[in-house]
């Protein structure tokens, strides 16, 4: 049956139904107007529960659309137009997060971020900037990547969910705070018997009046409980409007949080990272009777005849305060295991869209190994991979646009990868569990009357001063200051890193810092071909001899005079 069909039913049997009522009433009312009534409206309320299940199923065939649409999307790099990027998240003054493309536009948030709850933003975003390194934590997070990528049913139930729902992204920190609270709205629980009583000895009182008659004082005791009820509410609503208003906002997505925790319970998790999560959650979420409720009171006229008559808000608020005392003061760890899922299914999408990529090995030895090494977000048709080994420090030199800090970042970005238990863009990947430190897009500041290169002297300091093993990437050091005073800061550098034992790689155009000794030496090229440069984005061994930068000065239309 189609939507349309079903809509053109529904209005003719409600007509039907009160067609009916009317003949009944100017021709007297018979069993056959009462079955036909009765069976009027029994039609509607099963086209009706009929069109509930279309609307679902048309939601549920958008939102696999959806995720069908992004991951061609991720194929053809289409992905950079994804709306959510993660670019509140960079930190100028985190070790790695500014220089990596880890957030922003074009960014691994970007490309991954399946999250539609905002602790499953929160949680992708730790996985990013995760400081547990150690080979224990890094294989429990592969363990549970693996078994998520691997049910790519349980992936799809959780995004469809959290994309069918209107409010789940919004911030549920009022909601939070009021479940974490002490705050009660009656002191006393003697008081708040009785203000809920109040509203059934009314209704009492005032049926008493039709059933035995008017009575004056049955009247006078029913119109001051009415007047009681009135004064109750009025002097609550404001801070029964403040608790309900901030929950209200998820009246919709109460529901949908619980069906996506079901989702996370009736799967079979066998990896010790997710059974952990798994078992935070209560065996049912308890939060559909109050859903209901918050849904009744936002029906236009019905909310203030609701409080005068039932005084609904106080119910309201005392039935999540029952709900607070018999487990739901957790609703921060339910959200937060909700976001875990969904952060872990984001990170599947690497597996599940590239099926070749491979699990990293955390070693003990200080050196990292790696075959066919390529930057995870650039497109499979124009990625160039590299094999490469480093241990301690390496210099990088190459003429412009050789590939030199494509491969700080293409590094770096892999061993965030690594770290958070996802796979790598590689054939094989051998790294330390160490910290990984980046100099390569140092931000000046007008206000405090810093340049850039003061930013990254101020920058490299930090990483001289880091006194944990790590791999540091440095670009184009010191490219700000003379020639000179560059060669002779970078030598510095290089001398008090080297100092340490550490990992790290920099890029230069000096020839002086290459000849540096006690460093190996790698470099990117370029070649020409009828007037035109070509690179091969390959890594070689060696100091490059190449230049081409009064190439490109020609080739753009720059006269040069040589």
């Amino acid at each position: 049956m189609s939507k349309d069909l079903n809509k053109t039913l529904r209005i003719a049997t409600i007509l039907l139904a009160q067609g009916v009522l009317i003949f009944g009433f100017f021709q007297g009312h018979s069993i056959w107007t009462v079955a036909a009534f009765i069976g009027f409206l029994a039609a509607f309320f099963v086209l009706n529960h009929f069109n509930t299940k279309m609307v679902k199923q048309q939601k549920i065939a958008q939102a696999r659309a959806i995720l069908q649409g992004r991951n061609a999307d991720r194929k053809s790099g289409e992905w950079v137009k994804f709306e959510q990027d993660g670019a509140e998240y960079v930190d100028a003054n985190h070790p790695y997060s500014r220089d990596l493309d880890l957030f922003g536009e074009a960014s691994l948030f970007q490309y991954l971020n399946e999250t539609n709850t905002e602790y499953g933003k929160e949680i992708l975003k730790v996985l990013f900037l995760t400081e547990k390194r150690d080979e224990a934590a890094v294989l429990r997070r592969q363990a549970a990547i693996k078994e998520i990528s691997e049910n790519s049913a349980f992936c799809e139930g959780l995004k469809i969910k959290g994309l069918m729902s209107e409010n789940i992204s919004l911030s549920p920190a009022a909601m939070v705070e009021f479940f974490e609270s002490e705050d009660k709205l009656f002191a006393s629980a003697t008081l708040r018997f009785a203000v809920r009583i109040l509203p059934f000895i009314t209704a009492l009182l005032v049926a008493s009046n039709f059933i035995v008659g008017l009575n004056n004082a049955l009247l006078i005791f029913s119109g001051l409980a009415m007047v009681l009820q009135v004064m109750v509410f009025a002097t609550l609503a404001n801070k029964t409007e403040a608790i309900l208003k901030e929950i209200g906002k998820f009246r919709g997505s109460l529901d949908d949080f619980g069906e996506m925790a079901a989702i996370i319970r009736e799967a079979d998790f066998k990896a010790e990272l997710n059974k952990t999560w798994q078992e935070k959650l209560p065996a049912k979420w308890n939060l559909k009777r109050i859903s209901l409720a918050l849904r009744a009171r936002n029906i236009t006229l019905l909310d203030l005849l609701l409080n005068i008559v039932a005084l609904w808000d106080i119910h309201c608020v005392c039935v999540l305060e029952d709900l607070r005392a018999k487990g739901a003061k957790d609703m921060r760890v339910r959200l937060e295991t909700i976001g875990y899922f969904e952060a872990m299914a984001s990170v599947a999408v690497l597996p599940q869209q590239n099926p070749d990529w491979v699990y990293p090995e955390i070693c003990a030895e200080l050196a990292l190994t790696a075959k066919n090494l390529g930057h995870p977000l650039i497109e499979e048709f124009d990625r160039v991979a590299n094999d490469f080994d480093l241990k301690g420090i390496g210099i990088i030199s190459g003429s412009n646009m050789s590939g030199k800090t494509t491969f700080l970042r293409t590094v770096g970005i892999n061993l965030v990868l690594a770290y958070m238990g996802a796979p790598v863009c590689a054939a094989a990947f051998k790294a330390p569990a160490v910290a990984i430190w980046t100099c390569m897009r140092p931000p000046d500041n007008l206000k405090q009357n810093i340049s850039t290169f003061y930013a990254e002297l101020l920058r490299i300091k930090n990483i001289i001063d880091n006194e944990n093993p790590m791999l540091f990437l440095i670009d184009e050091i010191f490219a700000g200051t003379n020639s000179e005073d560059r060669v002779t800061g970078a030598k510095a550098v290089l001398q008090n890193l080297h100092k340490k034992q550490n990992l790290g790689l920099i890029t230069t155009h000096d020839l002086e810092v290459c000849k540096t000794e006690s460093f190996a030496n790698h470099h990117f090229s370029e070649h020409y071909v009828d007037n035109e440069i070509r690179f091969d984005f390959k890594i070689k061994p060696g100091i490059s001899t190449t230049r081409n930068a009064k190439f490109l000065m020609k080739m753009i239309g720059i006269d040069i005079k040589e």
